[in-house]
């Protein structure tokens, strides 16, 4: 029989973007609400990371026999969404933040919370909001659960940013490792929350997520990064440099820098856009490599490497979508985006920069008059 967590993954697949980040929030929230008390309670331990004071302190707001809840896609302060949180009789204690590869967001805070502050970090604004719905004996725990994202520098040592009392960083291995180690002992294989746990550390295994060393693949694809890096980022911030005049006027200020994803397999520029309801939308241009990518949700062209022009968005409903864009945009909820594949331009370097700069403008000058 198929693994459930690979058939679900499948239906959820959009040419937009990859779910991988959103479906293992989903799933992860399930497998919470469906566990015991005592293995719920071990859970939040794993998370918090076995820090007793804050397990002690715990107990005040999680009595025994208590239901804790674990909610997903809470929004909050003017449209920012936290991934996961624990509440118990409706005041939430706990939040956890999941990333897989991709960077943090630079959040605009919602003007009646922050004063004199243009843009915060994603954690932060999470922090902030947790510490003032939480109660203030408690504090909060704030959790970056994550596969390859590293946290914050300053993140278990500034509290001041993060607001949350309690702060701590858990990696997907740990949570695999600790998911298989339940499973055998619970002697309860016949149960519904064992039987997901199962093909959830499954599922992660075969999305490499159940280890963190590298693999034969890895060192190979860095071989050929290693040797090609800096040519690849001289090429794409050339372009981007070249066609600037024709970017600034839609873009803000704040420069993004340069950016591999290994997520997407994309190396890329982007910016977010100036026109007030596009606040939380960005331009961004670059080369993908499909099958490269962890997660290849991006049907566009298949397998093969591209140039693309990009619309998109921070989070759904985005005004991008009453954006009128020419046919050879692929629209999508809350994403335009034009390709070429790299074929089509010259092998000799210096023309495909020439040429891939005049496409570029060609599009950045399409997304200006539908703006």
């Amino acid at each position: 029989m198929p693994n459930l967590y690979e058939r679900l993954f499948t239906y959820r697949e959009r040419a937009d973007r990859s779910p991988l980040e959103d479906f293992l929030t989903e799933a992860l929230a399930d497998l919470l609400n469906r566990f015991p008390e005592p293995l719920a309670r071990r859970a939040v331990e794993l998370l918090i990371s076995d820090r007793s004071d804050a397990l002690q302190n715990l107990k005040r707001f999680w009595p025994a026999g208590t239901k804790a809840t674990w909610t997903t896609q809470k929004v909050i302060d003017g449209g920012k969404i936290i991934d996961l949180m624990m509440e118990v009789d409706g005041k939430p204690l706990v939040v956890v933040e999941n990333k897989i590869s991709a960077g943090f967001q630079e959040h605009r805070p919602h003007p009646s919370s922050v004063q004199d502050r243009d843009v915060e970090h994603q954690l932060a604004t999470y922090g902030r909001w947790l510490a003032l719905e939480t109660p203030s004996d408690w504090g909060g725990a704030l959790i970056l659960l994550t596969h390859w994202t590293p946290a914050p520098a300053d993140f278990a040592t500034y509290p001041q940013m993060y607001c949350s009392r309690y702060r701590n960083t858990i990696r997907w291995t740990d949570l695999s490792r600790w998911l298989r180690d339940e499973t055998k002992l619970s002697g309860h294989e016949q149960t519904d929350w064992a039987a997901l746990s199962v093909d959830l550390v499954n599922f992660l295994r075969k999305k490499d997520m159940d280890h963190e060393r590298a693999t034969s693949h890895d060192l190979a694809a860095l071989q050929i990064y290693v040797a090609s890096a800096d040519r690849v980022r001289k090429s794409v911030e050339d372009i981007w440099e070249s066609v600037k005049e024709l970017w600034r006027p839609i873009c803000q200020q704040n420069d993004k820098p340069f950016d591999i994803s290994t997520e997407y397999g994309c190396a890329w520029k982007w910016r977010y856009l100036v026109r007030n309801d596009l606040r939380s939308s960005y331009l961004a241009f670059g080369i993908r490599f499909p099958d490269l990518a962890q997660n290849r949700a991006d049907t566009a062209l298949g397998d093969v490497p591209y140039f693309f022009v990009e619309l998109g968005s921070d989070y759904e409903g985005s005004a991008i979508n009453e954006l009128k864009m020419p046919s050879c945009w692929i629209v999508s909820d809350d994403l335009r985006i034009a390709t070429r594949p790299l074929r089509d331009f010259p092998t000799d370097p210096d023309r495909l920069v020439l040429e891939a700069q005049a496409w570029v403008s060609e599009r950045i000058v399409e997304v200006a008059r539908a703006l």
